[in-house]
């Protein structure tokens, strides 16, 4: 039978063992926030630049699959596991020895109390000298906050890493969005043959892509992106028309007297863009009039 005060005790050893494996929790939730974080943003933006094969991003995809399982299992899922009391978590034995280990004044007081309490149970001596010496211990043990032994360094220091992970993530996001977009999109679908995207882009420059029959008619058109082709095409129908540089990135060709309505697109250096549609407006026309 043991005492209130050896009671007591185990009751602040069981406190002490819930929150170690809080903390424990806690730092595998972070460890695996930061490990997510910087392999997904490393991944992104390498696949951004090198465009990597399906079989590359597959072999990507599934390492770090097995990275954050490894690290959710063993240190998230395992410290749950002993919280719940599924599996044998920390021993008021290892408990002592952290404790001990933190307040260096016990010395092996607090272990030492464990053993005392042991031998009371298999009743080797005196129970009453044992008791009294448990008592004697369990009292001097009180003052010392046992929670402090819980090393709270590396959750903090996982802490501030998980914030530079963000802060780096914003970061990447502000400056080219398209990085994250793009890499996230071409890993998730691994499996997906992804063509490489056109070093520059058109842009259509004309708001109106109306124009009054018989009448010129301009088009033009931006180019941006890594680089601008020298030579920019107009094509109609079957017709491939030298557009005119008119400064570093646009170019502009003036149709003479458009009649029909017609399709176009740009070309260059292989690229092609989208097409578009120019609609003639006929003039109106009388059919019919009376004069009375």
């Amino acid at each position: 039978m043991f005492t209130n005060e050896y009671n007591k005790l185990l009751e602040r050893l069981n406190v002490f063992i819930t929150k170690y494996h809080f903390n424990e929790i806690r730092r595998g939730l972070l460890l695996l926030l930061v490990i997510l974080g910087v392999s997904t943003l490393t991944i992104f933006i390498l696949e951004y630049i090198g465009h990597f094969s399906s079989t590359v991003r597959t072999l990507l995809f599934y390492i770090c699959l097995l990275l954050y399982t490894f690290v959710l299992v063993r240190y998230i899922f395992i410290p749950l596991a002993s919280l719940f009391k599924i599996r044998n978590g920390l021993s008021y034995t290892q408990a002592a020895d952290i404790i001990s280990n933190h307040f260096p004044e016990l010395q092996d007081k607090l272990r030492n109390t464990l053993e005392l309490a042991e031998l009371q149970e298999e009743q080797r001596y005196s129970l009453s000298l044992i008791q009294a010496s448990i008592d004697q211990r369990a009292r001097l043990l009180q003052p010392f906050p046992f929670h402090l032994a819980i090393d709270v360094k590396v959750t903090i220091r996982l802490l501030k890493y998980l914030a530079a992970v963000l802060l780096l993530y914003l970061s990447v996001w502000l400056y080219k969005p398209v990085i994250i977009k793009e890499g996230s999109e071409r890993i998730l679908h691994h499996r997906t043959t992804f063509a490489m995207p056109a070093p520059f882009r058109f842009e259509l420059q004309n708001q109106n892509l109306n124009v009054s029959q018989g009448e010129d008619f301009e088009i033009k058109v931006a180019v941006k992106g890594q680089y601008v082709p020298t030579h920019v095409y107009l094509i109609v129908g079957s017709t491939r028309l030298l557009l005119n540089n008119i400064d570093k990135s646009t170019f502009n060709y003036i149709i003479k007297g458009v009649n029909q309505s017609f399709d176009f697109y740009f070309e260059a250096d292989e690229v092609v863009s989208e097409s578009h549609h120019v609609n003639v407006l006929f003039p109106p026309q009388i059919l019919d009039f009376k004069i009375e």
